[in-house]
């Protein structure tokens, strides 16, 4: 599927941050035209100053990333088991409650799946690597032979190779499960989108490497296109979607003001790949549990156009289905954990729950629709080490238990897209 890519839960104080780096939102329809340069008109050498890491997909509430934090999350992997299970892909969760508070995901499914995730060593360099849902076929993947051919790019900024890559900040498996797309950084407050050849090895830089790149991706259903949001300020600043061509290697600022949200903004093309819909966060409840509302936006791929789409979602926008039919959103619970609720787009669409625990943090997209990658909070009693487990649900409730280390908070899983 930030998480998803994963969506981290964002503090009161961090999200105040945010708002004053990014911009006030507006939930009124705009129409501003894109920019159809190959390269954004800001500030073009490495900003060493004070960073606001979009990376961290599980936030604890510190400001600053400096990098050597174990760095996991919401990356999606794509095994080759074999799933015997049925999947109808339909695009409401029904009215499934996980009330537990276990950890364990449930069987290992046969099905063809892969798992993408960062680890990092004690010296703080992360690895990618690669496996089933059972830990079986494990090998790393290395940014060797990275091509970058992109127009425009920042000389200051070092060259995407495993010992320059300090950070990945989010995993994102192409719909055919061949192809690794990771926001890297190699400086600070910086940030780029290098697509991996997770089979052939090697790859290519396919947006501009001088600004921050947010952590939200996802893939157009041919596998041509990436969406992301990449600042066009120093700090990162004035956060707008941007689209690249993957096979030319070449990429667009599609926005202009678009006032988006960095660590808790979503992404989703629509199938025909000509419109991106994006999550925006109108503001956050004054008491508890203290839900934010996010709306969400149509956002033109060729123009730029970007009506509201005029429904107010409470809770945090953690994925949706490409038609739509299905928006999922994590709502907190007074006790802990959360509730995750599907929802179409009309107003008067009604809510219905696809999971609920107390240890339950987060959902991420895969590129399958109707399957969801959750995650939740393994961490003993007592403990203030991060620890996640991480299950794969196949709506309405066949799950796949992914077995990582548990400190490992990027990660994206792929799935067969056939049913």
């Amino acid at each position: 599927m930030k998480h998803l890519a994963r969506t981290p839960l964002i503090t009161g104080a961090l999200l105040a941050a945010l708002t004053a780096a990014c911009g006030s939102s507006s939930s009124a329809a705009d129409s501003g035209a894109p920019d159809t340069g190959t390269t954004v008109d800001v500030v073009t050498t490495t900003d060493v100053g004070t960073t606001i890491d979009a990376g961290t997909t599980a936030d604890t509430g510190t400001a600053t990333d400096t990098g050597t934090a174990t760095d996991t999350g919401t990356a999606t992997d794509t095994g080759t088991a074999t799933d015997t299970a049925t999947d109808t892909g339909t695009a409401d969760a029904g009215t499934r409650t996980d009330s537990g508070t276990t950890t364990d995901a449930g069987p290992h499914q046969a099905g063809p799946m892969r798992v993408a995730y960062v680890e990092y060593t004690a010296a703080g360099r992360p690895l990618v690597w690669v496996q089933r849902p059972d830990g079986t076929e494990r090998r790393q993947l290395h940014f060797t032979g990275i091509v970058d051919d992109v127009p425009g790019q920042d000389p200051s900024a070092p060259t995407v190779t495993d010992d320059h890559v300090r950070s990945v900040h989010q995993l994102a498996w192409s719909p055919d499960g061949v192809h690794l797309a990771v926001v890297v950084s190699t400086a600070i407050d910086q940030g780029e989108v290098v697509v991996l050849d997770a089979d052939a090895g090697g790859g290519a830089v396919v947006s501009y490497n001088g600004q921050y790149v947010m952590p939200a991706l996802d893939w157009s259903a041919d596998g041509r296109q990436l969406a992301f949001v990449m600042s066009t300020q120093p700090r990162a600043g004035a956060l707008e979607l941007v689209v690249s061509d993957v096979p030319a290697h070449r990429w667009r600022r599609v926005t202009t003001g678009a006032n988006l949200r960095g660590l808790s903004v979503q992404l989703r093309f629509v199938p025909d790949g000509n419109t991106v819909i994006v999550s925006r966060v109108e503001d956050q409840g004054t008491s508890a549990p203290w839900d934010w509302h996010s709306t969400l936006l149509r956002v033109d791929v060729a123009t730029g156009a970007r009506p509201t789409i005029e429904t107010l979602f409470t809770g945090r926008i953690d994925a949706m289905r490409r038609d739509l039919t299905a928006v999922y959103a994590m709502r907190n619970r007074i006790d802990n954990g959360g509730t995750l609720i599907a929802r179409g787009v009309e107003i008067s669409s009604a809510d219905s729950v696809v999971a609920d625990s107390a240890t339950l943090i987060s959902a991420a997209a895969t590129p399958r629709d109707g399957t969801l990658l959750l995650t939740h909070d393994a961490r003993t009693s007592g403990s203030t080490d991060n620890a996640y487990q991480y299950r794969v649900l196949r709506l309405p409730d066949d799950t796949t238990r992914i077995d990582v280390p548990p400190a490992v908070e990027r990660i994206a899983v792929w799935v067969d897209p056939t049913p």
